[in-house]
């Protein structure tokens, strides 16, 4: 009984110690991403204004008009949106989600979001 108890408490610090270890992997490659592209300055609501697509062939995805941001598959449904510095902020019902904004220019936004995925979409025409 004492074998099995020890190795229950083995197993669940060495489970322990194995997600912290991940979580903090995820922050350093996070930072590693981050520190390789200049922060975008001077992150306006108006650049970012517009109906944006996976790439130019693609149905769009969403579009920003002031600070609402409307999805094609949820037609009529407004989420707030708001930006600070290089971070765009997604309100969506009671969730705020976070994205760095690594790119933007008059026809593509690259956009980084909070599990280090990045996201390249296009200004549709």
């Amino acid at each position: 009984m004492r074998k099995l108890i020890f190795f229950l408490c083995a197993f669940v610090i060495f489970t322990k110690c194995n997600y912290e270890k991940l979580g903090q992997y995820r922050k350093d490659i996070y930072n590693q991403i981050i520190e390789k592209h200049k922060p975008v300055s001077d992150l306006d609501l108006k650049n970012l204004s517009g109906i944006w697509a996976e790439n130019e062939n693609e149905n769009a995805l969403f579009w920003i008009l002031e600070d609402s941001m409307y999805s094609v598959e949820h037609l009529g449904e407004k989420v707030k949106i708001n930006t600070h510095l290089d971070t765009l902020f997604v309100y969506y019902e009671g969730i705020t989600t976070t994205y760095r904004v690594l790119k933007l220019d008059a026809d593509s936004l690259v956009l980084l979001n909070e599990v280090s995925d990045t996201i390249r979409l296009h200004k549709r025409k």
